[in-house]
């Protein structure tokens, strides 16, 4: 009898373990796809960010065409240029690739050891 009472622990145990095991996992995947959004929304961020430089890059060279350096206070005006157009190029510098969607992650990679 005491043979039979600690077989049917074990095996409330393992499978006690077995699903805690899963519910990690389900964690794990949950959190992954979180990351993974949130990483996409931030290169989504930063693209708009350039572009939005760029363009800003782009009036700015119109204005200059169109004589905004000129005038009373022209060196102060040639300043402002200059400070901008760095500011935008610097904005464009380093900005991370667009890359393919992650795929959903394989659970069996997931898998955590438990000390």
């Amino acid at each position: 009898m005491k043979t039979l009472h600690l077989l049917s622990a074990l095996t409330l145990g393992l499978a006690a373990g077995y699903g805690s095991q899963q519910d990690d996992k389900q964690a794990l995947a949950q959190e992954v796809e979180l990351l993974q959004a949130r990483v996409q929304n931030i290169e989504n961020y930063l693209v708009a960010q350039a572009n939005a430089e760029k363009a800003v890059s782009e009036a700015i060279d119109r204005a200059v065409e169109e004589g905004f350096t000129v005038g009373i206070n022209f060196k102060a005006r040639e300043i402002l240029v200059q400070a901008w157009k760095e500011r935008a190029k610097t904005a464009q510098q380093g900005l991370p690739k667009k890359k393919e969607p992650a795929k959903a992650v394989d659970p069996r990679l997931l898998r955590r050891s438990k000390h």
